[in-house]
């Protein structure tokens, strides 16, 4: 976390609640310094992946959970109080960004409590809210509460254990005796974690972004549909955290680093997605339309391990000067290799032709840019390649793109490989 008032300000956590500070973080190379947390607070436990939370509105606030409830600091960790009895359990922490904020905490079989002007709370004052978690939830890990960027009166809310049960959730009248609870859990995949989720601060009641254990989901819709990031991995996200100054998404991941996604309209993205094996153009030639389980049916036609299709995306400058588009493709057979091409006109008045178990849509001058291959996981990209020198692209150039790729074990229909939705991109200068 980085205080928001003072740049220089800023911690950090590893395992088991071990706490540093930075007072120099601008610096090229910040120093570090422990934090001493009281005995008491020392002997209650933390949990290997130990949460604290700042208070956005001044830096110098930070409440941290242990075993045994919630403690609070004023002073940037020199001294520490507790503010609440014995709560075990508890594991999320929400915080409002004001000089008294109100705190809410969520755990294990969706304990949740709220503690008002929680910078100067005396002991004990935690409200039970648990008689408002709906019956459906009332045995889950409730991992993650974040408070809406211009409701303070709002909450949403991540369930992170394996059950069928709704995992993300809207939570309304969060101020009262009787908070209101949404399911926004949508057409996530069933069963799938929700360990982090963040609403983006220029459309918090549509954008909201859910951090699971098969990378990033995203919703605009305010959780009625939801879209896998392709350009994330698909790997456990343990938190997100979006930076509301200039709408920038950290994603924590086990294994795989720290993520940074800046938050674009969507007249910055760096294309168009067309040509969709969704049964809405072109007929997939096996009668194998997507089942519209991945990306709103913006992606080719059903594989034969995915029924939602493999879908291709971009992220990235298409700029002859400066290029750093990537195509990113998701969603495939796992272990395949696939070409990703270009080509000079859209294919059917861009509804795409058969070929195989799926649609062309690139054709007139091809291009073959890279190929490479989807490994366990289901995802490949450009990554390393010049799109626009492979493709010998001049400004003003419009090409279309999509990967071929193997197909296996997708029955007697054609022949075994299939395509990827396409991707149309205007070269700028």
């Amino acid at each position: 976390h980085v205080s928001l008032q003072n740049g220089d300000l800023a911690y950090q956590s590893t395992q088991n609640g071990q706490m540093r500070r930075s007072t120099n973080f601008t610096n090229n190379s910040p120093t570090w310094s422990g934090i001493n947390t009281n005995g008491d607070m020392n002997n209650e436990g933390y949990a290997f992946i130990n949460q604290f939370q700042i208070n956005r509105a001044d830096g110098r606030h930070l409440f941290c959970r242990t075993n045994g409830g919630l403690w609070r600091t004023v002073n940037r960790g020199t001294t520490w109080s507790k503010l609440t009895g014995n709560l075990t359990g508890i594991f999320a922490i929400a915080s409002t960004a004001e000089d008294n904020p109100t705190v809410w905490t969520g755990g294990s079989n969706a304990r949740f409590h709220r503690i008002e002007e929680a910078a100067t709370a005396p002991p004990l004052s935690q409200m039970a809210l648990g008689a408002s978690v709906p019956n459906v939830v009332t045995n889950d890990f409730l991992a993650h509460l974040s408070v809406h960027p211009t409701d303070n009166t709002t909450l949403y809310a991540g369930f992170s254990n394996f059950t069928p049960n709704p995992r993300a959730w809207r939570v309304t009248d969060a101020d009262t005796g009787d908070p209101q609870w949404t399911d926004i859990s949508g057409d996530l995949p069933p069963v799938l974690p929700v360990n982090s989720l963040e609403a983006d601060p220029a459309a918090p009641d549509d954008v909201l972004f859910a951090a699971t254990d098969f990378g990033l989901y995203y919703t605009t819709n305010g959780g009625t549909n939801w879209i896998k990031e392709p350009s994330i991995p698909s790997v456990s996200i343990h938190q997100a955290q979006l930076r509301h100054s200039d709408r920038s998404l950290f994603l924590f991941t086990h294994g795989r680093g720290i993520w940074h996604l800046p938050l674009t309209e969507a007249d910055d993205e760096p294309g168009i997605a067309f040509c969709f094996g969704d049964g809405n153009g072109t007929a997939c030639p096996c009668g194998n339309d997507n089942d519209g389980s991945v990306a709103m049916g913006q992606a080719g036609c059903a594989t034969g391990q995915t029924p939602g299709g493999a879908v291709l995306g971009a992220v990235g400058e298409p700029s002859v000067a400066n290029d750093s588009l990537t195509l990113t493709a998701s969603n495939l057979p796992t272990g395949v290799f696939g070409l990703f091409f270009q080509g000079t006109t859209a294919l059917g008045g861009g509804q795409g032709t058969t070929f195989g178990r799926g649609l062309r849509c690139a054709g007139g001058g091809i291009s073959r840019l890279v190929t490479r291959s989807a490994g366990p996981t289901g995802e490949m990209d450009t990554s390393g390649v010049s799109i626009s020198l492979r493709g010998s692209v001049s400004a003003g150039d419009t090409r279309f793109y999509q990967l071929w790729f193997r197909d296996p074990g997708a029955g007697a229909c054609g022949d075994a490989f299939n395509l990827t939705n396409a991707y149309e991109v205007t070269w700028a200068p």
